[in-house]
């Protein structure tokens, strides 16, 4: 139930539909929000690392995209930077659901 809260009014999709996802048609950007030593740890190589602490900066270059997926550890800060996309009038931010956590168990 609290995910389905925290989760109100964001669009989100699941790590099998972004297994799914053409990583290469140009249309999609790819976000890890995570600090750089989790990203040093591990990570998807086809996201860029962009640090929550700097999606603000970077909202005028999603615009150029039909869809913007965030993903963090476990969906908290990619749940926040769809939040911010979605203030700044981008209505396609994806949420990756349960974050790396469920990339890497499933």
């Amino acid at each position: 139930m609290l995910n389905a809260i925290r989760n109100l009014g964001r669009r989100t999709i699941s790590t099998t539909e972004l297994r799914d996802m053409n990583h290469e048609d140009g249309k999609t950007i790819f976000v890890d929000v995570r600090e750089q030593s989790e990203w040093d740890e591990g990570h998807i190589a086809w996201f860029r690392h962009i640090p929550l602490s700097q999606v603000k900066e970077h909202l005028n270059e999603f615009l150029a995209f039909e869809k913007v997926v965030f993903i963090c550890k476990s969906g908290g800060r990619s749940g926040q930077a769809c939040d911010m996309c979605r203030d700044a009038g981008i209505p396609t931010a994806y949420n990756v659901v349960g974050g790396m956590d469920a990339w890497t168990s499933g």
